[in-house]
C-alpha cells in the first residue's frame, strides 16, 4: 500500500482527525491512505527531558503526545466519511 502523505499548504488544509491514542492514528492514516485521500500529519510531544527523568511513574505512555491529521479542504468530507465509518467515531 502507497503512502498518499504530501505537503499540503497550510490555507488549503484542513484538520480532519485528532487524537492522543497512537494506535488510533495509524488506523486513521491506514484508512486515508487505502482510500487514496492525500493527507498531512503533525506529531506534538508532550515531553521535556526533565519530564522523562521525573515524575513519569504511572503515566500512560500512549498519551505523551497528540496527533492531528489534515487533508485538502477539498477532500476533507470525504475523509472525514471514511474515518467515521471505520473507526466507529462520531464527527
Amino acid at each position: 500500500m502507497g503512502r498518499t502523505r504530501k505537503f499540503i499548504p497550510i490555507w488549503d488544509r484542513t484538520e480532519v482527525f485528532f487524537t492522543m491514542d497512537m494506535g488510533e492514528f495509524a488506523k486513521a492514516e491506514r484508512i486515508l491512505s487505502s482510500h487514496k485521500i492525500p493527507y498531512r500529519s503533525k506529531i506534538v510531544r508532550h515531553t521535556t527531558r526533565n519530564n522523562q527523568m521525573l515524575g513519569r511513574i504511572g503515566e500512560n505512555e500512549n498519551c505523551n503526545a497528540t496527533y492531528a491529521v489534515y487533508t485538502e479542504k477539498k477532500n476533507a468530507e470525504e475523509a472525514k466519511y471514511h474515518l467515521c465509518q471505520e473507526m466507529g467515531r462520531q464527527e
